[in-house]
């Protein structure tokens, strides 16, 4: 269902996914890459939760470049809508 959800358009599940596929769950194949898409889509359509996940993202690295710019623009936007 969050799959399904995501392919719609709602944020919170793009995050979920996302997620679901960065740590390789749910039977998803680990991917940054798509995990990186479904953050970005979450976060342009102002979910906290994909804000922050993104943020979190550029932070850490991990397959990508750390970008601290990038890190500092969405977590700074979750922060501003509430996310803790």
């Amino acid at each position: 269902w969050i799959e399904r959800a995501a392919l719609n358009g709602y944020g919170i599940a793009q995050s979920d996914l996302g997620t679901a596929y960065l740590l390789g769950i749910g039977g998803k194949s680990q991917s940054s890459a798509i995990a990186l898409m479904y953050y970005e889509l979450a976060a342009e359509q102002e979910c906290c939760d994909g804000q922050y996940n993104l943020g979190m993202f550029y932070l850490r690295g991990g397959k990508a470049e750390r970008n601290y710019v990038l890190s500092a623009k969405w977590l700074r936007q979750a922060a501003l809508q509430g996310h803790l």
